[in-house]
């Protein structure tokens, strides 16, 4: 099985809580044992509520990778969405490769059509924030930022 944080001494990775947004809008924690920390949070299809913010650093300038743990309800292919934006974009749609049990998956602005592209994002050293909105249901358990995906193959 899997580790739910993998690490690696040569790879970057800062992993946040979806339950513990820094800003925004604050989702009610779900309980479940297989989740880290035993909570999680579910993005359901709302209207007029805010993204939850997620504040995180990165050490140097360079090409980062924005990934979450997440897990949707059947029928997977109408809760496999939500909206994100990085620092002061707008939100945009970003469909994800999920399953009904804890998958990881790239987190990126694209359509159905692109789910395999990874959307490399340039960043500066320092703090960022990462904005989770609304779109269909689907269940965010971690949101990792890292310099290197293949940890999470």
């Amino acid at each position: 099985q899997a580790p739910v944080k993998p690490t690696r001494e040569d790879v970057f990775v800062q992993y946040l809580e979806a339950e513990a947004p820094t800003g925004g809008n604050v989702r009610p924690p779900v309980t479940d044992a297989d989740a880290s920390g035993g909570k999680y949070v579910v993005v359901a299809e709302e209207t007029g509520v805010p993204p939850s913010e997620y504040r995180f650093s990165v050490p140097r300038d360079g090409k980062y990778f924005i990934l979450m743990r997440v897990r949707s309800e059947p029928p997977v292919g109408t809760h496999d969405s939500a909206r994100i934006a990085l620092d002061g974009a707008p939100v945009k749609d970003a469909h994800m490769r999920s399953k009904t049990s804890w998958t990881w998956t790239l987190a990126a602005q694209n359509s159905k059509s692109h789910l395999a592209r990874l959307q490399a994002l340039p960043l500066t050293a320092g703090e960022h924030t990462f904005r989770l909105g609304p779109r269909e249901g689907i269940h965010v358990d971690l949101i990792a930022v890292t310099d290197n995906p293949s940890l999470f193959d």
